[in-house]
């Protein structure tokens, strides 16, 4: 586990250095004004991300986790939901983006720039993530981390090609540039899947529910993660917009950490929990140290490495150090609620996490936005901190409830009584009928 975790990790964190290679070049060739209304078309789009599909990621992973057989039913499951999604959220984010911009027009981007940010930020990277999630559902982490490192390395030479060789200076030079890069590597990652088995054009039902609730958890997710980038944009100069979406961008990148484990862990705990949430709990805990090790680690390497980030991304990013620093510990409360509702994924209980995660995410996002427009950036820390601590413990509260039941249930199972065939374990219902 160790040995994959660090293959996994490395593949992530080579992935997140790349990231962040683009992102500070993007931040220094574009200035403060493009590379602010580059933020909040980001911040759009990552909400339109999250909704497309419709969950139907998770459940290529679990389903063929537990069956291999079954992987070109959920191929064709997954690239129905993601590819119709994808195309009406891109039709609405035409009318919703210019709106949300609310520019002058000699500033605003054209239509065609922000649609091929659309197509790119949404439907593309959509495919990217459900190829490298086929290999993951496998346990082939060699190839799924490969394919990790191919995205990060195509979108850094491009930018590096696109910004210090041809010049790129404005969000619709850089829109053709995205949109070029990505349809050629959308297509090599589809014939890969591909390679795995032929897909199988039918609608999985049952799943599709399943995936709805799933998918909820990060639309809010990423409803509150966006909402102080659109309320700082509509309030403070793009200098605070654009060293806060740096330290956003710092954050989600060391978040990549915690991903690698629990990427690692899902196929694992999606086969065990068929047992139940007491069998598991050993291995959980185990994980949850791990992590928690992992994000304190983390979060002091950026609080002591943040000084040197002008270097990258430019001294005119005055606010950058201090946000960066603000912001890094939450990726520790985070990395609790991330594993413990992951446990809850595997499971299949959709509905326990999103009740969690979304509830959690639903009040902040009214809470940082409220916040914001009283309090401004740090008024946004401040809130962050409080939601991502009261998540990780109601979570783990709510995990020990399944545990606790899950112990008596079984203690109180006839001596010659299969664990997973007793009355409430229902968690491998939705396996097909062969398996």
């Amino acid at each position: 586990m160790g040995l994959s975790y660090a293959a996994s990790g490395l593949s992530l964190l080579l992935s997140a250095a790349a990231q962040l290679i683009t992102f500070a070049v993007l931040a220094r060739t574009l200035g403060t004004s493009q590379f602010a209304v580059y933020i909040t078309i980001s911040a759009f789009t990552n909400i339109g991300t999250q909704i497309c599909g419709i969950g139907s990621q998770e459940s290529l992973v679990r389903r063929v986790a537990r069956e291999l057989s079954f992987y070109p039913t959920m191929f064709g499951h997954t690239m129905l939901l993601t590819v119709g999604t994808g195309i009406a959220l891109i039709l609405i984010g035409i009318g919703a983006v210019p709106l949300l911009l609310a520019l002058p027009s000699e500033q605003m981007p054209t239509l065609t720039s922000i649609v091929f940010l659309l197509i790119t930020n949404i439907l593309l990277v959509k495919i990217i993530g459900v190829a490298t999630a086929a290999y993951v559902a496998h346990s082939n982490f060699k190839v799924a981390n490969g394919m990790e490192i191919g995205f990060a390395l195509m979108r850094m030479l491009t930018t590096l090609l696109g910004c210090l060789v041809f010049g790129v200076k404005t969000v619709d030079q850089w829109a053709i540039w995205m949109f070029g890069s990505h349809t050629l590597l959308t297509l090599a990652y589809l014939y890969m899947m591909w390679r795995i088995g032929r897909p199988a054009w039918r609608i999985v039902r049952e799943e599709i529910p399943i995936g709805a609730l799933f998918s909820t958890q990060f639309i809010f997710r990423a409803l509150r993660q966006n909402t102080d980038l659109v309320v700082l944009s509509m309030i403070a100069s793009p200098e605070i917009v654009g060293s806060y979406g740096v330290a956003r961008r710092i954050l989600d990148s060391s978040y990549m950490s915690i991903e690698a484990l629990n990427r690692l862990i899902y196929p694992g705990s999606a086969r065990i929990l068929v047992h139940g949430f007491h069998v598991a709990y050993p291995r959980l805990v185990k994980v949850l140290m791990a992590a928690v090790g992992i994000a304190v680690a983390v979060s002091l390497t950026v609080f002591v490495l943040s000084p040197l980030m002008p270097i990258l991304f430019g001294h005119q990013y005055i606010s950058m150090v201090g946000f960066t620093r603000a912001i890094c510990f939450v990726i520790v409360p985070a990395a609790v609620s991330g594993v413990i509702l992951e446990v809850f994924g595997a499971a299949g209980k959709q509905g326990v996490r999103a009740m969690v995660f979304n509830s959690a995410n639903l009040v902040s996002a009214g809470l940082v936005a409220v916040i914001t427009l009283n309090f401004g950036v740090f008024g946004a820390f401040g809130s962050y901190y409080a939601v991502e601590i009261v998540t990780a413990v109601i979570a783990w509260y709510v995990l020990s409830r399944y545990v606790m039941a899950d112990r008596l249930r079984f203690e109180g199972a006839a001596p010659g009584e299969s664990r997973s065939a007793r009355p409430g374990h229902r968690i491998g219902k939705e396996l097909p009928q062969h398996a």
